[in-house]
């Protein structure tokens, strides 16, 4: 019988030895190896990106070691066991790749930091599918208009193209408006770009360099750095540029001479390598005054402006300009000054000239350190230097409601004044953990002076007691500002959802200002001081804000935030008269400032936003000094000491909603508003003489409203709908001659344009309407239910053969007003032009400004207390011929292509739905 043989001790201890050295080496091999790590931001959507592809390649052949997908927070972590030299790859459809070189040693550990990924015109291109582009798509809190759906004639500027964007709007001085918001500031492609005059930007650029034009409620930097929204938004035009223009060099000069001696002369030229660019704006003209109904003005500008990523952890953005304007305005201006009876009333007339000149000197800058994922400071410098002179001969009266003349004047003035400011911000931010436990610091000074020194003539006669009063004055007038603050907050993340932020702010500020007014001596030298209308003031202030905000986040990109301020306030003024003081007092108040933040998204295109604020109003010194101030003849002012600072309540709505398939958004938004204590004017009128006496008191009952909304909507394939609405009301209050007016204001916006997009033809109609209703409890002269309406038809033609031709007409008209000022009517703006030389680089363009010679200078404003009309006189319509050469070092394009990028979206927006 044979027997199975066993293993012997000895074999098994052998492979137990061997099993244990395998793990120990293993791990001994562990705790040699080196680390790799990093975190990955998507810039396009501004989130961290999840299942990016993360690569470690062999620097010498690049073959694959090792590969992992970032996690949902963007983390990935690579393990090396042997040193040498690798080559880190990262990509994601789409996006343009990173790549970067790293040496390994033993033990090593390399933090990457944040790794921006980009989206990459040319991966993109690859995954474009023939359909429609979208006109308009919502992100965050972005609304982006893409350009090419909006064409404008060759050689337009950005303005213009402006002035096609539905809700955008562009007034007399080039101010911009979205739904009726203010837009504080212009960036190019997210970057500072002439930040002091927003206008140097789309006055000078042309529209052909733009991809898209986003509005943004740009957070403030602390919210920025630390993550808690803190309410406080900045309403920016950012201009995106076109991928394909950003390498080596372009630029464009256009000049223009037509009748009535108008002339224009555009200069701009752009540098791009890699992430550094630098631009060159140059402008002379006497064609905006034309454009904007505002005198006969001559316009002189130059600026640069430098941006360069100069490497992952520093940025920079520097910026100069330097601009003229030299303006003559000739203006007759009529008054109706309401008593509070239907029966009484007085009425100004003013006729007048005046001659300006401004020059104002810029310099700023932007500077952003991030030496580590988890600390950054940025810096803002800036510096500005004003000087004008100005000289204005006026002719006025004021009549009783009969007709009769009740005083009558003519004035002369001459002034020179300066005005230089300077200022510094520096913001600080350091992480402590992935968590997001942070800390934040801002000190910010600024420095402001002004002076100005003039001569005033004037003799003013009044009916009553059939008396004259003549000024021959010299004016001296000095201030100066100094302001500095610190402020101070700590973040600290409670759990996976809430987050709690503690934070102190001290700033404070001195101000000065005196006026001295000289007549004449004997001798005709201006020696002797005139009490009456010289005054001087000081004041003092130191604010604190100590609050604290919780924020809960039920979902990545949703959170609601709850916060209260307590504002401890004390202030110091000095009044004098002359040379003595007669008024000398100091107020300590304490405010408390309520906030309530709640933003919800959704992966479908869902966005809602509902936002309180309580938010405090100090009256300013010259409202709170008692001393009776007189500015002119016919014009006193005392202040009130006993004001009491007004409290604002605010809430804002905004939701939106996007359906990237069919190319639909929608949007809505609300505003309401109510001011306790509210500051007002009390003016008193004296029917007799015409002399106007003001102080300013504090009432409730003030508050304001606004809602409404936008739609985009694809009718065909070339066919798209914008509708924008809006409704809004105020009850406002005032004293009339002594008695409180209370005005109740509605207001029906509503605009509809119906735009063909085309391959060659590009054509909107449509109209806008505006119903007013006013009434007053007091001021019934000043009642009114008006409708201002108009129609446009705006066409832009652009056939192969390099002809263009452009075309804008209107129809305005109004209904509801009481007077005999022509309303209706026709205003056409024509142009054509041919492009041609290599690459059609040159423009030859005829245009004619409002060729039927019908724009009205014409403006009206109506309040409780004046109905003012306002006629300016200068030149309202030319002719221009202008020729626009274009010039680059980019490589020839297919002139279809651009055509058939308007008839294309990027398919990688569905990837994500």
């Amino acid at each position: 019988m044979q027997r199975t043989s066993t293993p012997k001790r000895p074999t098994l201890l052998l492979i137990g030895v061997a099993l244990c050295m395998i793990f120990l080496l293993r791990a001994h091999a562990q705790t040699r190896s080196s680390e790799i790590k990093g975190r990955v931001y998507d810039t396009d959507e501004e989130e961290w990106m999840t299942a990016a592809s993360v690569r470690l390649l062999s620097a010498t052949d690049s073959t694959l070691i090792q590969g992992v997908m970032t996690d949902k927070q963007g983390h990935f972590r690579l393990l090396v066991s042997t040193p040498g030299s690798y080559l880190v790859d990262i990509s994601f459809i789409g996006y343009t790749p990173y790549r970067k070189t790293v040496s390994i040693g033993e033990s090593s550990k390399i933090d990457l930091g944040r790794i921006k990924l980009s989206p990459s015109a040319t991966a993109l291109s690859e995954l474009k599918v023939v359909g429609q582009a979208s006109p308009v798509t919502i992100k965050k809190d972005t609304v982006q208009f893409n350009a090419s759906a909006f064409k404008v004639r060759p050689g337009a500027s950005v303005e213009e193209l402006l002035r096609r964007i539905p809700g955008i709007e562009v007034d007399a001085e080039g101010n911009i408006t979205y739904n009726g918001e203010a837009i504080e500031r212009v960036e190019l492609d997210g970057r500072d770009f002439f930040s002091s005059d927003p206008t140097m930007a789309t006055k000078n650029l042309p529209a052909d360099l733009i991809k898209n034009v986003q509005v943004v409620d740009k957070k403030s930097e602390q919210s920025m750095l630390t993550g808690m929204d803190d309410g406080e938004k900045t309403k920016i035009l950012n201009l995106n540029v076109k991928e394909e223009l950003k390498k080596g060099f372009l630029g464009s000069l256009k000049a223009g001479y037509g009748t009535k001696d108008r002339y224009r002369v555009d200069l701009m030229g752009s540098a791009f390598r890699g992430d550094e660019r630098i631009t060159l704006l140059a402008n002379l003209n006497n064609t905006d005054g034309v454009r904007r109904g505002r005198g006969d003005r001559t316009q002189r500008s130059v600026g640069a402006n430098y941006d360069n990523k100069v490497s992952d952890k520093l940025n920079v953005t520097a910026e100069l300009s330097y601009q003229e304007d030299d303006n003559t305005l000739f203006s007759r201006m009529t008054r109706e000054n309401l008593l509070g009876e239907a029966t009484h009333s007085t009425t100004d007339r003013t006729t007048s000239s005046q001659d300006d000149l401004s020059r104002r000197g810029s310099m700023g800058g932007r500077l952003e350190w991030t030496p580590s994922e988890r600390t950054a400071l940025f810096f803002m410098p800036d510096i500005s230097i004003g000087r004008s002179r100005s000289h204005s001969l006026s002719q006025y009266s004021t009549e009783a409601r009969e007709g009769e003349t009740i005083n009558s004047g003519s004035s002369e003035r001459e002034e020179k004044s300066r005005n230089d400011g300077a200022s510094g911000y520096l913001h600080f931010r350091h992480t402590f953990n992935d968590e997001g436990r942070n800390i934040y610091v801002r000190v910010f000074g600024r420095h402001q002076s002004g002076n100005s020194d003039g001569t005033l003539k004037s003799v003013t006669t009044f009916a009553k007691g059939n008396r004259s009063e003549t000024l021959d004055q010299l004016t001296s007038s000095r201030s100066e500002s100094n302001q500095g603050g610190i402020s101070f907050s700590y973040m600290e993340p409670l759990s996976k959802y809430w987050a709690l932020q503690g934070n102190y702010s001290l700033d404070g500020e001195y101000r000065t200002s005196n006026r001295l007014a000289y007549q004449a001596d004997t001798e005709g030298e201006y020696t002797i001081l005139d009490k009456r209308y010289s005054r001087g003031s000081s004041n003092q202030y130191l604010n604190h804000r100590i609050g604290a905000m919780a924020r809960y986040r039920p979902r990545p990109k949703s959170s609601i935030s709850l916060g209260v301020d307590a504002l401890p306030t004390h202030t110091h003024t000095i009044t004098t008269d002359g040379e003595e003081v007669t008024y000398d007092h100091e107020r300590s108040i304490v405010n408390y400032a309520p906030s309530l933040i709640v933003d919800l998204r959704d992966d479908r295109g869902l966005q809602y936003m509902l936002h309180y604020r309580g938010r405090t109003g100090q009256p300013s010194m010259e409202q709170l000094s008692p001393v009776t101030i007189q500015t002119s003849p016919l014009s006193q002012t005392t202040g009130n000491p006993d004001l009491l600072p007004s409290f604002r309540h605010m809430i804002f709505m905004r939701g939106s909603m996007e359906n990237r398939e069919k190319l639909q958004s929608l949007q809505i938004f609300g505003y309401m508003g109510t001011v306790n204590n509210a500051i007002i004017n009390r003016r008193e009128l004296d029917r007799e003489t015409g002399v106007s006496q003001t102080t300013y008191e504090n009432v409730n009952g003030v508050y304001s409203y606004s809602a409404g909304g936008s739609l985009s909507l694809p009718l065909s394939k070339s066919l798209t709908s914008f509708t924008n609405g809006r409704v809004g009301g105020n009850r406002g209050k005032g004293y009339v001659n002594g008695e409180l007016n209370t005005s109740l204001s509605s207001t029906v916006n509503l605009s509809e344009r119906v735009t063909w997009s085309g391959e060659y033809l590009q054509s909107s109609l449509g109209f806008s309407g505006n119903y007013n209703h006013l009434t007053n409890t007091v001021s019934r002269q000043s009642d009114r239910k008006t409708l201002d309406y108009r129609l446009f038809c705006v066409a832009t033609w652009t056939p192969p053969f390099g002809l263009s031709l452009s075309h804008r007409l209107s129809y305005s008209d109004a209904k509801g007003y009481h007077d005999d000022v022509k309303r209706n009517l026709w205003i056409w703006d024509i142009s054509i032009g041919y492009s041609f030389l290599k690459d059609r680089r040159g423009t030859l363009e005829l245009e004619a400004l409002d060729l039927l010679g019908q724009r009205s200078t014409f403006r009206r404003t109506s309040t409780a207390q004046s109905i003012t009309d306002m006629l300016y006189e200068g030149v309202t319509s030319y002719v221009m011929l202008t020729f626009t050469y274009k010039f680059n070092t980019l490589p020839t394009a297919d002139p279809s292509a651009d055509r058939s990028s308007r008839l294309r979206y990027q398919s990688r927006y569905y990837h994500r739905m």
